[in-house]
């Protein structure tokens, strides 16, 4: 179609069609799905999007972002061939060859479902085990480091896992995830000279500054709040080593806080549980805190007293205040991965890795 004299073609005297000018193009579109390795469940809110060329030889991203079930319609692409990409959190995705006609929908198929690249992710040992709950989301070429978490594995001889993890920035900034679980962390902390703590806190900070991401539970919470003292104020007294692990043994119904979680995790809210008692229980969070799920928790005071704290984010994430382009984050977490074998804890396991 050519549109001839403006808008309207009107037979006015001296009014004649440019032959020179460009024939309209009209977009078409690409469909498709995006999905967790295991092909079964769809991953919300990535982002999908290709590079169109422009005449100046520079080029311009056609975007959306995918629904809670991983579905997407690409809209307004110009006819053509292209790379489709998408990005979840450090996952990445690229399909090459897709074409799109003028005023048509390209299909991507199911059998071609786009499934994000393995990552790097390094889980480091402890009474939880996050490992478990990232194989059964598919992840199973995952390294586990042994921290010697258990009692009799150290003593003051032993050399800290923490300088040996994190000494050397090199050693392990090829990771996109580390997770960190549970654990009597604290006798790495004592045993390691003070110069090489500070490094390992310091290369650490550069991690997260860096992109990368670090995912914490319970006991952990000894690292974070030496990396970021101010992000979270936690129960009793910060001073006093291991004050803040006041939670006792129980179920408990978490009330999701984040939208793009309810969404994705399809519910807004969940049923966890603590499998054990000494839960540590942050109270108050910082800036660049923000609480993801909130839940009335029971809890020993001084005296043994089983009371009830309100509004206790038992699943947060803290983004570092530092101005850098694309900083990474943490998510801490008081309850234990492994423990909560539901479909709520893995919803929601699958929803923060694809965001990290």
């Amino acid at each position: 179609m050519r549109i001839c004299c403006g808008l309207v073609l009107l037979a006015l005297s001296g009014c004649q069609c440019d032959e020179g000018l460009d024939p309209v193009v009209y977009p078409g579109e690409i469909a498709g799905r995006v999905c967790d390795p295991g092909e079964a469940v769809g991953i919300g809110y990535a982002r999908v999007f290709v590079e169109v060329p422009r005449a100046d030889g520079s080029t311009q991203e056609v975007e959306t972002v995918t629904d809670a079930q991983g579905a997407f319609v690409l809209e307004d692409v110009p006819p053509g061939t292209y790379t489709l990409r998408v990005q979840a959190g450090s996952f990445t995705s690229a399909l090459d060859g897709v074409e799109v006609k003028e005023e048509e929908r390209t299909e991507i198929e199911d059998a071609d479902c786009l499934k994000p690249d393995t990552i790097a992710m390094t889980v480091y040992d402890g009474h939880d085990s996050v490992e478990q709950v990232l194989a059964r989301l598919g992840y199973t070429d995952v390294l586990v480091v042994d921290t010697h978490h258990e009692s009799g594995e150290h003593d003051e001889n032993t050399p800290s896992w923490l300088v040996e993890a994190f000494g050397v920035y090199d050693d392990f900034s090829s990771n996109d995830i580390l997770f960190i679980n549970c654990g009597p962390h604290e006798w790495a902390v004592d045993n390691a000279d003070p110069g090489d703590l500070e490094t390992v806190l310091t290369n650490l900070r550069r991690f997260v500054e860096d992109g990368g991401s670090l995912y914490l539970s319970d006991w952990a919470y000894d690292l974070f709040e030496l990396l970021y003292p101010d992000a979270v104020d936690w129960y009793g007294d910060d001073d006093v080593r291991n004050d803040a692990e006041r939670g006792v043994a129980q179920d408990f119904l978490a009330f999701v806080q984040d939208e793009e979680l309810a969404s994705l995790i399809g519910n807004g809210q969940a049923f966890l549980k603590y499998d054990f008692s000494r839960i540590a229980l942050p109270q108050e969070l910082g800036g660049g805190a923000n609480p993801l799920m909130t839940a009335s928790i029971q809890y020993e005071d001084d005296d043994g007293n089983v009371l009830t704290l309100d509004d206790v984010p038992v699943l947060l994430e803290f983004l570092p205040v530092a101005l850098v382009d694309d900083p990474g984050r943490i998510i801490y977490t008081t309850f234990h991965n492994g423990a909560n074998n539901t479909r709520d804890m893995d919803e929601t396991l699958r929803a923060i890795i694809f965001s990290l």
